[in-house]
């Protein structure tokens, strides 16, 4: 059981960001060729990798070439400081660190990051306009495979057959105590998230989303929906004016985000395109779901981490009397 076996190749846009564009066949290429490098660099099944990027088409390429060849995705918030960065490296001590232009200047900030193996992964990704002639045929032949990863010999490696239990995402959070708290999905677990979430979440493959949140983003593309990633950033806020406008752009008909950016893309754009939003992540109050469209379907919802996969509500459900008691 592995992860991948969600993903299908094909000619559809699988993720937007920038002026940049790439199929899902394109995204599967360039994440088994980066697994091939990860099985260059001694990263194989069981290692663990720290992915040091935003959110971004690096990140899913990243994290398709650490699962390909059985190695465990790490992400740190990196945002908590270098105290926090620092102490969540020590306790799980990464096997290699995964880096762009960018993050890879700013790993030297972190004095544990310096300790460990770099690999940057810039020259995997498709370059803006760029077509893969190959990546289809690449990802078709490799995800129809499960064996064992071969040794590395350039090429991409076939898919990494795994246990369910195998873990696929380790993530580092603040917890109660300030000592990083390590929240663990296996395999198993993210696909059967996957298919809940399915069940109650519109995941219609004529969307196109947005995608704020990672884990959600790849149930997006799970479901073969096209996705909007905001303007590559680390350690910076996401510039709400140039979203709207871009969610506009590209016709985004639905969200999931928190409602801090939902109240400033709105200050924007009435985002006419919009069918369904899911909010989520801290409180939601009646005076920004009234500035909603009301022909929008809202949900409220809560988790993941303390109600996986997630609990929610629509807020046409909500009564008129509980609008009031949390107006």
């Amino acid at each position: 059981m592995n992860i991948l076996e969600l993903l299908e190749p094909g000619g559809k846009t699988s993720l937007i960001q920038g002026k940049r564009r790439v199929t899902y066949s394109e995204l599967l290429g360039g994440g088994l060729r980066f697994g091939a490098r990860l099985l260059g660099s001694g990263a194989d099944r069981g290692k663990y990798v720290l992915i040091f990027l935003p959110m971004s088409i690096e990140l899913y390429t990243a994290m398709i070439g650490a699962w390909s060849v059985g190695a465990v995705p790490i992400f740190i918030d990196f945002s908590r400081g270098a105290g926090f960065v620092n102490s969540s490296v020590d306790r799980l001590k990464p096997d290699i660190v995964v880096c762009d232009r960018a993050t890879g200047f700013m790993r030297s900030l972190y004095p544990m990051l310096r300790t460990i193996e770099m690999l940057r992964i810039d020259k995997d990704v498709p370059a803006v306009g760029a077509v893969d002639n190959t990546a289809e045929s690449t990802a078709d032949s490799t995800l129809e495979s499960t064996a064992d990863a071969a040794p590395h010999t350039g090429s991409p490696p076939a898919i990494e057959a795994l246990p369910p239990e195998h873990p696929a995402i380790l993530t580092f959070t603040s917890g109660t105590t300030g000592v990083p708290k390590i929240a663990v999905r296996s395999h198993g677990f993210l696909i059967n998230q996957y298919h809940v979430l399915s069940r109650h979440l519109d995941y219609s493959a004529d969307h196109v989303d947005l995608g704020t949140l990672p884990v959600f983003t790849l149930a997006s593309l799970a479901a073969r929906m096209t996705t909007l990633l905001p303007d590559k950033r680390i350690l910076a806020g996401t510039d709400a004016k140039r979203l709207a406008s871009t969610m506009d752009k590209e016709r985004v008909t639905r969200a999931i985000c928190s409602p801090a950016l939902m109240e400033k893309l709105l200050r924007h754009s009435r985002l006419p395109s919009l069918k369904s939003v899911y909010l989520g992540g801290a409180p939601v109050y009646p005076s920004l779901l009234n500035k909603i469209d009301k022909n929008v379907d809202i949900h409220i919802v809560y988790g993941s981490t303390e109600a996986e996969p997630i609990a929610g509500i629509r807020w046409d459900d909500v009564s008129p009397e509980d609008r009031r008691g949390i107006a």
